[in-house]
Formats: C-alpha cells, structure tokens, sequence
C-alpha cells in the first residue's frame, strides 16, 4: 500500500484526470484524434481530501460516531450483530463544492446527486465484510433528509462505536474511534483504461455515448496508448521520479470508477432496485492505495453503486456495493 497524503509521493492532490491524460498523450504521437473524444466522456467527480478532526455530527466524515437522530438505534446485520460504520457524505457540503468550482469541462456525474441530505454507508463485521461476490450485494445505507437532520442527534461524533471485535473483518477503517472529516475538490473524472478496452457497454444509460468513438479511443496508438493512458509510462521520461496517479483511482464521490480484477457492474441483481438503469452510478468510492480513511483486504479497493434519481427521493434501495483487492 502507498501513503499518501495531501502532498505524498503522487505529488500535489487534487489532480484532474482530462488534463493530466491531455498532457500525457501530447507527447504521443498518434494520439492527437482522441483528445476531443476524451473530453466528451469526461464527468465530474469530488475528491475526499482529510480536514483534520470532524467535529459537526451532520458534516461529511469517515470514521468515528455517526449521526443517529435520538431514538434510532445502530444498525445491525441479518444475525442481529452491530455494523461497522465507513463514511457519511452531507451532499450539501457537495454541492457547494460543486457551485464553487469551474475547472471542470462537464458536471455529469454530480449534478445528478442530491443537493442536500445525509448519506450514511454502514458493511457487515464477517469476513469479506459480508460479500459475496457473486452478485450485487445490496449496500447497508441510511438518508436523511435536510428536515429529518434537524432532529437531535443522539451521540456527538466523538462517542464510543459498538464494538464489531478487533480481527481483520471488524472494520475497513485505518482509524475507526477517530473520526476524520473530508472536504471536496471537483475535478475531471475519466473512464479507467478497463472501460476503454474491455467494452463496458451501458448503452441503455447513454453514459459511453457513440459505440465508435469509443472503440477508436481503446484502439488508438496500441499499447503504447494504453501504458500513457493508463499511467504505467510517462512520454519523455525512462525513469520518472514520482509514480503517475491511476485514472479513476482514489477516494471520491461520483465521476468514473477505478475497477480492478472483474467488472462488478455485469454481475446479477437479485433485487429489481439495484437492476434499475441508473443504479450502474458510481457514488462513493473509497481506495486503500492512498493509504488515508480505508483498508479493504491487504489493499483493495470498495465501491457503493446507485441510481441517483432514487437516492433523490431519500431511497437507499437501489444501492449496492462491492470491493477487490489489486
């Protein structure tokens, strides 16, 4: 696993993925027909970058106590066992993030989410944290909305968390009694070089847009497109100092995912919500490899998929997840 922080060894973060492959392929010869192509396919993603000790029980945080209004009770798996808490995101917060930028070419990816409530995402203390990878397992999620975050909450952000043991399945969290508050940064998000080549095709979402292009994207300058594109070489350098950031990787809400190992998009969905078109949206994507909020496995990375349209409405049915390891 790689730490990193705000300034570690991936250089400065935030990094916008459009410019950085833009200025990466300009140093490709043969690449200069998809730069365009490339800009038509970009979304908006928020960076989750560590703001020091969260303290506001309503605010965007991973880690420590979450806001449970007085009355509700922790959530709990089938068996009845106490769930590990991961992350909240207050979209508020995302949406003035999003109003106050204007460095990104498209807000598809964002614009879509809610512009206010508070999302809660919770995973089972059992070994794989639960899932069973075979198909989309449905994700341990609470909304709340603007008015029903008005409630007293029950427990500031400092409280003690019920205890889900101490063995490798317990949490995913590096700190889990110390929560660690996020603040956004939007940036360009582009597809991961397995979207390009291994042809995931929603076309019944209009996410790809035009088949062809997208085939001319995955096919152009061969291999060499693919290790400029993908970051595994830098035009003009044998032996770059610092290792080039992956497309698509990283610790952020909406925009493309980084998928590793199998496509956890094609798998099956037992439940009609998480089948429904748009429940393929990345919402929250927590990695490992920047070695700041999460650990899944011996470093891995973890998904929560969703339509956004439900998640506007305050429903958390469509809403499933799924984590691999590199």
């Amino acid at each position: 696993m790689t730490s990193t922080s705000e300034t570690g060894p991936r250089g400065p973060l935030p990094y916008d993925e459009l410019a950085l492959v833009t200025s990466r392929l300009g140093l490709l010869e043969g690449a200069e027909d998809v730069v365009d192509a490339l800009a038509d396919l970009a979304q908006a993603q928020a960076r989750l970058l560590p703001d020091g000790p969260a303290t506001d029980v309503r605010g965007s945080y991973v880690g420590g106590h979450p806001y449970l209004p007085a009355g509700t009770s922790w959530p709990t798996d089938e068996a009845g066992a106490p769930l590990a808490f991961v992350a909240q995101v207050n979209f508020a917060d995302l949406a003035a993030a999003l109003a106050a930028s204007d460095s990104v070419p498209s807000t598809r990816g964002l614009q879509e989410l809610p512009d206010s409530g508070l999302l809660q995402w919770f995973v089972p203390a059992v070994e794989c944290f639960g899932l069973s990878f075979e198909h989309r397992d449905r994700a341990y999620a609470r909304f709340y909305s603007a008015d029903e975050l008005t409630r007293e909450a029950a427990q500031p952000v400092s409280a003690a968390v019920p205890d889900t043991g101490s063995g490798e399945w317990s949490s995913p969290l590096l700190h889990r009694d110390r929560a660690t508050a996020v603040r956004f940064v939007v940036e360009s998000s582009l597809p991961a070089v397995t979207d390009l080549h291994e042809g995931y095709r929603p076309e019944r979402l209009g996410v790809l847009g035009d088949e062809d292009r997208l085939e001319r994207i995955g096919e152009a300058a061969g291999d060499a497109f693919t290790d400029v594109y993908g970051g595994d070489t830098v035009p003009g350098q044998d032996d770059p100092e610092e290792e080039p950031p992956a497309i698509g990787g990283g610790d952020k809400v909406g925009g493309w995912p980084c998928i590793v190992q199998g496509d956890p998009r094609c798998a099956e969905a037992q439940d009609p919500a998480a089948a429904a078109p748009g429940a393929d949206t990345l919402i929250l994507q927590l990695d490992s490899d920047e070695g700041v909020f999460t650990e899944w496995g011996d470093s891995g990375i973890a998904w929560l998929f969703g339509d956004p349209a439900s998640l506007r409405r305050g429903e958390t049915s469509s809403l499933w997840w799924s984590w691999a390891c590199y």
